[in-house]
């Protein structure tokens, strides 16, 4: 499984707005994302901040994906008036500093993610520390699952490893960092 994020630097009712005003470019991009391509998005916001994870099974698939979608994508980027940074990410998951992100999609409502983002450390220093430290590791996930954790993924690329916490609620995740 591969990630792509795309992070978007305004607030979500901008961003919004904006495909509300411009339904064409949005309709195009979300069809090619989930059906032909990928096979989820989800979105995540905060106040400026809007972050979209597309799942493809593939790189080639994102890369079929971005090829398919260029057109749309230069509309969707010129109506934002911001560029959005994208990312491909190799994608690790777990089932079961520091942001946190509302969520909207399918079957999200009230739901949270957390992120943790490290950058400046790969995939093998990451894991190595964590492998040191598999006791702290295991309380972790423990805490994770007493606390209505959906969810815990890890992406990766080179040079940065990128954390993914899914709380059903806020309150969930404020009671797991108790």
């Amino acid at each position: 499984m591969a990630f792509a994020t795309v992070d978007i630097s305004l607030d979500l009712d901008a961003v919004e707005r904006i495909e509300h005003d411009h339904p064409d470019v949005a309709r195009q991009l979300t069809p090619v994302t989930v059906d032909d391509h990928g096979n989820g998005w989800r979105r995540f916001y905060r106040p400026g901040q809007v972050r979209d994870l597309l799942a493809f099974d593939t790189e080639a698939e994102f890369a079929a994906y971005m090829d398919t979608a260029s057109d749309a994508i230069a509309r969707y980027d010129a109506a934002l008036g911001v560029a959005p940074e994208r990312k491909y990410w190799h994608g690790l998951h777990h089932s079961a500093g520091v942001g946190q992100f509302p969520v909207r999609g399918p079957g999200t409502e009230g739901a949270v993610m957390v992120t943790v983002h490290y950058r400046s450390a790969d995939l093998d220093h990451v894991m190595k520390v964590e492998g040191e430290s598999a006791e702290l590791m295991q309380g972790f996930f423990q805490a994770l699952a007493g606390h209505e954790a959906l969810a815990h993924s890890r992406f990766y690329r080179d040079g940065e490893v990128l954390d993914l916490d899914e709380f059903a609620a806020a309150e969930d995740f404020e009671r797991f960092l108790v």
